[in-house]
């Protein structure tokens, strides 16, 4: 949880309306928490029209 919190204010979007009604491709090399596509997909999500997919090449089990 710690790694959350860590990078939450990392992540922002400065122009919203570059990415309106766009189907974005979220992609991460490795998930290890999550915290990173949950983070990232949570402010993409927000925006109005937008589809999102996440691929990764590996999960840390």
């Amino acid at each position: 949880m710690a790694r959350w919190y860590d990078n939450k204010s990392l992540y922002t979007i400065t122009d919203t309306e570059l990415l309106k009604n766009k189907t974005l491709l979220l992609v991460d090399d490795v998930i290890t928490t999550g915290a990173t596509m949950e983070l990232c997909g949570e402010v993409l999500l927000k925006i109005e029209g937008t589809t999102l997919f996440i691929a990764s090449m590996a999960v840390v089990d």
